[in-house]
């Protein structure tokens, strides 16, 4: 029994040391490898059926709308250019009929200042002759005035001249004096 044990003691120590090992390259262990490889070759192309080209399908797809949101965001880009280029345009033309309205209605103004001015020339004018056509016709009353007060005067003088009996030389100098007032008068007018 004792060399029984020792003979299974020795066949149980090959066997750790055959187990033992880490890598036998025996005909199995090249069969296990090729069974693993065709299995992961198999499991590969069931994974690229399955999977893989399903995955890359979606990316595929996914990419192509990317690519479409690129090529929309750029046509709006544009068109978004295109009304902002339109919008400034039109600005820059409601500006200058806001400049055009502005200077027609400066020129209006002048116009009217212009014409204002010259009514009020005009209406300055007319009061300046009506003042000299006044004055004229207050220097004629004053002449008319002072020729009847000279004329009062040689009246009265007269009634004196009369009353009194005066001698012809001194009715010579009256009747010449107030013959050379009456000549003053007239150079008034």
């Amino acid at each position: 029994m004792i060399a029984a044990s020792s003979a299974a003691s020795g066949l149980f120590a090959s066997q750790m040391f055959l187990e033992a090992r880490i890598l036998a390259f025996d005909g199995q262990l090249l069969v296990q490898m090729a069974l693993h490889m065709v299995t992961v070759l198999i499991l590969f192309y069931v994974l690229a059926r399955l999977l893989f080209n399903p995955v890359r399908n979606i990316l595929t797809k996914r990419r192509e709308e990317i690519a479409g949101e690129y090529d929309r965001i750029a046509k709006e880009t544009e068109e978004a250019r295109s009304v902002q280029e339109e919008y400034e345009t039109r600005l820059k033309k409601i500006n200058q009929e806001a400049d055009e309205v502005l200077a027609q209605a400066r020129k209006k103004s002048m116009a009217r200042d212009d014409e204002m001015m010259k009514a009020a020339r005009e209406e300055a004018d007319r009061m300046l002759q009506r003042a000299r056509l006044d004055i004229e016709r207050e220097k004629a009353q004053f002449a008319d005035d002072i020729r009847r007060e000279i004329i009062d005067v040689a009246t009265v003088m007269a009634s004196k001249f009369v009353a009194v009996s005066i001698d012809e030389d001194t009715k010579a100098k009256l009747f010449k004096n107030t013959l050379d007032e009456i000549e003053e008068v007239e150079w008034l007018r």
